[in-house]
C-alpha cells in the first residue's frame, strides 16, 4: 500500500485587502494498493485500487439573504475519488504485446468548487451548491492497446477506448439547474485509433514512416449538448469529430 501524496494549503485569504475570517486549509491524501500475479511466461495480471480524499476545499456560496448579491467564501468543501482497475498484459517475442484494462470508478465532489467555477467562466454563475458526481466522472472504462509485427518490417499498433459518457446538467432559460445537477450523461464514448508504420534503413540509420488514424470507425462522440429545458433541441448532442488521418515519421539516431 502506497501513500502517493498529502498536500496542505493556506489557512486564510485576503479579499479586498481584508483577511477572510474562518479556517481555510485545503488538504488531500491519495493512496493505492497493488497486487500483481505472473500467470505464465507471457501473461501477467495486475489489480490496483486507488483512493483520494480532499477536504477543506474552497467553495463559493450565495449569501443566505436573497436581498444581497454577496457571495461567501467557504472552506468546508470535500471531494472523493475511488478507482478499481484490472489489467492483463500479454507479451511475446520481438517486443510484441497486448494490454487490456477495465476500470470501475466513482468521483464525487462540490458543485461550487472555487477552481472549477473560475476555470470555465470569467464571471461564474454561483448557484446553491452541494455534492454531486463530478463532470469528469466515468464509472466504467475499457481500454485495450497493443503492438503487432507484420511481414516486411511493418508494425501495427491499435488502441480501443470505451467509457461511459460524462455527466451534464439540464438548465432553464436563465441557465440555473433544472433538476438534480449532473444527473444526465453524454452517450458512451468509443474510439478505435491506429498507428501503422514501416521501418526503413539507410546508411545504418532506421526511420519509421507510416500514418496515424483516429476514430477509425467514425463513432459518434459528441462534445456538446443542448441542455436548456423547453428548447426543442434539449438533450440533442452535437460536435462529434470524425476520422482524422495524419502522417507519422520517426527517425532513430
Amino acid at each position: 500500500m502506497n501513500v502517493i501524496g498529502s498536500v496542505t494549503g493556506p489557512s486564510s485569504f485576503l479579499v479586498r485587502g481584508q483577511r477572510v475570517p474562518g479556517s481555510f486549509s485545503p488538504r488531500g491524501i491519495t493512496w493505492n494498493l497493488q497486487l500483481e500475479h505472473i500467470v505464465s511466461r507471457i501473461v501477467r495480471l495486475r489489480a490496483v485500487y486507488t483512493g483520494n480524499n480532499s477536504v477543506g476545499l474552497l467553495l463559493l456560496e450565495p449569501a443566505i439573504l436573497e436581498t444581497t448579491n454577496e457571495v461567501l467564501l467557504n472552506g468546508d468543501g470535500r471531494s472523493r475519488y475511488r478507482q478499481a482497475e484490472l489489467t492483463a498484459k500479454f507479451a511475446w517475442k520481438n517486443d510484441q504485446q497486448l494490454f487490456v484494462s477495465y476500470v470501475r470508478s466513482v468521483a464525487k465532489g462540490e458543485l461550487n468548487d472555487f477552481s472549477g467555477l473560475f476555470g470555465g467562466f470569467d464571471v461564474p454563475l454561483v448557484q446553491p451548491g452541494g455534492t454531486s458526481v463530478l463532470p469528469a466522472d466515468a464509472p466504467n472504462r475499457v481500454l485495450a492497446w497493443g503492438t503487432f509485427n507484420l511481414p516486411r518490417r511493418i508494425v501495427v499498433s491499435p488502441v480501443v477506448d470505451w467509457h461511459d459518457g460524462f455527466p451534464y446538467s439540464k438548465v432553464n432559460s436563465r441557465y440555473l439547474y433544472d433538476g438534480e445537477p449532473n444527473s444526465d450523461r453524454f452517450p458512451a464514448f468509443m474510439s478505435v485509433d491506429l498507428i501503422v508504420y514501416k521501418t526503413f534503413t539507410a546508411k545504418k540509420r532506421n526511420a519509421d514512416v507510416g500514418f496515424q488514424l483516429f476514430n477509425a470507425t467514425n463513432h459518434f462522440n459528441p462534445r456538446d449538448v443542448y441542455p436548456v429545458v423547453g428548447d426543442p433541441r434539449c438533450g440533442t448532442f452535437a460536435n462529434s469529430v470524425g476520422p482524422i488521418l495524419r502522417g507519422y515519421v520517426l527517425v532513430k539516431w
